[in-house]
Formats: structure tokens, sequence, C-alpha cells
């Protein structure tokens, strides 16, 4: 199973998020997931809007096209980022997403 999928005019993403990091940004996977680092401490929610803050700015969409689906206070989490223009070259990928549209 991949850590992105189709999903009504976007993509669903599952992701790993580490909070409290040195460095931001994609950093692989984790297990069937796609771990991101971010600076944001996991404290009032702080991680949660610096992650929807980064995939925006990544997947290059508005904050409000970037929805937590689940894990709001668990480092687990599915996002589902609404009509993807392009794909971050420096994210990993099974294949070119491209090919999946």
């Amino acid at each position: 199973m991949y850590y992105w999928r189709l999903r009504e005019e976007g993509i669903e993403l599952r992701c790993h998020v580490q909070p409290g990091s040195k460095a931001e940004g994609f950093a692989g996977l984790y297990g069937d997931a796609l771990k991101i680092r971010l600076r944001a401490p996991a404290i009032d929610g702080r991680a949660n809007v610096a992650c929807q803050n980064f995939l925006a700015e990544a997947f290059a969409v508005q904050r409000a096209d970037v929805i937590l689906l689940q894990g709001a206070a668990s480092r687990l989490k599915r996002w589902w980022i609404k009509k993807v223009p392009r794909w971050p070259e420096d994210l990993p990928g099974p294949v070119p997403f491209s090919e999946h549209k």
C-alpha cells in the first residue's frame, strides 16, 4: 500500500509527523506513511497547523485545500489535499504522479 492515493479530485496522504525537529521537510517513508519533520512543537495543535501549511506550500494549493481527516492528536495523520496542481520534486513516490492523473 502506498502512502498516497487518488481521492475525489485530489489525493489522500498518510503521514507520520515528527514535531519539534531541527529541520523541516519530507524525510522519506516511515513504514507505509510519508515522514514529515516539522519545527513546530506538538502543543495546542501547532504541529497540525504547521503540517497543513507545509503541505499547502509543497503541493502549491491554498491552506483551506489541505484537510485533516484523521489523527489530530497522533503522529500518524491522514490528510486530503484537493485539486493538486503539482507533485513536489523532493517527495518520494512509487511512480511519477503524472501517470496517475
